[in-house]
């Protein structure tokens, strides 16, 4: 079940999902006797990308987890492109708004991927509200030649569908994120989620609203860079967690003071012996092989590998500055092994997303079933849905 929450600024109005260890689908309120987890998603994709997180007992029957989507991205709506400068500093501000709402004074942050900045920004203006952060392979202060190949390749295809409005580019669009950001192309649980995100934005499309959802994911993809300063993120006096993915051969080729986030980690523990207190921060690296064109390993993590991830963040959340983490800081990274989900994306919130008037029955004034749409959506031009190959990785 998702739900909405008012929030004072633009857009108004932000999607939501929640799960307490008494309701674990459709909660609408805090278990204030558990401490609060906030997911926060990378732009393209929306709240769901956390499932396996959502669904593992280890995490759900602990703590109340909450994940908020983007402007523009699940089941947030904008007809109108949102005004004003779009930045991860706006968004963290957002974020704050809802958790504001939801009567939340403590959170543990935590991030995937670009879509660290905004717990980033948060813990950083509001650090009375940051119980711990948690970032989870966060953008560094530079790029390698393969990732910004992988963003201008992207970038290229998103600049054509948004001048030729060609549903059919979006599919392109889906795959080359799916290579880029797991290094798959034929799992069949990630391509089912690419395809469903695929049929999102052909939806938004049908009904005028990809410009806005495309400036906002454009525009928070191109503020990657905005992280705060290495000064301002050393003076965090909360428990800190950065798990980055290091492809084998890697780690050897380059110094640790390269990394900018060693550097952060050894200045914030610094400050902390500095007044007294134990270490706050500490870098994990999973340690695995290049799977992709882009010389990379996933940098999706929390999907690809989650059973790995959710322990890790378990252990951390749970015993912060005492975790086995602080002094065991590198795991094997393993195989892809995404989790199937168990609980089905709310079919009647999908509904209630694609329906419109000019797409009902005209006698029930609704669309019945999921086939319906995709048949009125090929009417329209929406969506183009063709016989596929399935193929199907063994490994020996």
């Amino acid at each position: 079940m998702v739900t909405y929450i008012d929030v004072p600024s633009a857009p108004g109005r932000l999607s939501y999902i929640l799960s307490t260890p008494s309701k674990k689908v459709g909660a609408t309120e805090i278990d204030p006797s558990f401490p609060t987890v906030l997911l926060c998603h990378q732009p393209w994709v929306n709240m769901y990308i956390y499932y396996p997180q959502f669904e593992d007992p280890s995490l759900n029957e602990h703590f109340n987890l909450l994940a908020i989507d983007l402007p523009g991205h699940g089941l947030n709506r904008l007809k109108e492109p949102l005004e004003g400068e779009i930045t991860w500093l706006r968004m963290a501000g957002l974020f704050y708004e809802g958790l504001q709402a939801l009567g939340l004074k403590k959170v543990h942050l935590v991030g995937s991927e670009v879509g660290t900045l905004a717990p980033m920004h948060m813990a950083i203006a509001h650090p009375e509200i940051v119980e711990s952060l948690t970032l989870v392979n966060p953008p560094g202060r530079a790029e390698s030649e393969s990732v910004l190949l992988g963003y201008a390749e992207w970038f290229a295809v998103q600049d054509e569908v948004k001048d030729t409005g060609d549903p059919d580019l979006i599919d392109i669009l889906s795959a080359i994120m799916l290579e880029f950001s797991t290094g798959q192309t034929t799992n069949l649980i990630l391509r089912g989620l690419s395809d469903e995100l695929a049929v999102f934005a052909k939806a938004k499309m049908f009904h005028g609203e990809f410009v806005p959802f495309h400036g906002v994911f454009m525009a928070l993809l191109k503020d990657r860079f905005s992280a705060p300063s290495p000064e301002e993120l050393a003076r965090l006096d909360v428990p800190n967690l950065i798990i980055e993915n290091v492809v084998i051969g890697d780690e050897e080729e380059s110094e640790a003071s390269e990394d900018v986030w060693v550097d952060i980690v050894d200045k914030v523990n610094a400050l902390a012996a500095s007044r007294g207190k134990p270490p706050l921060a500490t870098r994990h690296t999973l340690v695995g092989e290049a799977i992709s064109r882009f010389h990379a390993t996933s940098r999706w993590t929390t999907l690809t590998h989650p059973e790995l991830l959710t322990s890790l963040l378990k252990d951390f959340l749970v015993k912060t500055t005492s975790s086995s983490l602080f002094t065991h800081t590198e795991s094997p990274l393993g195989r892809c092994q995404p989790r199937e989900n168990e609980t089905a994306f709310d079919v009647g919130d999908i509904f209630n997303f694609l329906l419109d008037p000019s797409m009902a029955s005209a006698s029930q004034a609704e669309v019945k079933t999921w086939a319906d749409m995709v048949r009125k959506m090929e009417q329209y031009g929406g969506v183009n849905i063709e016989q596929t190959e399935v193929y199907v990785e063994v490994e020996e």
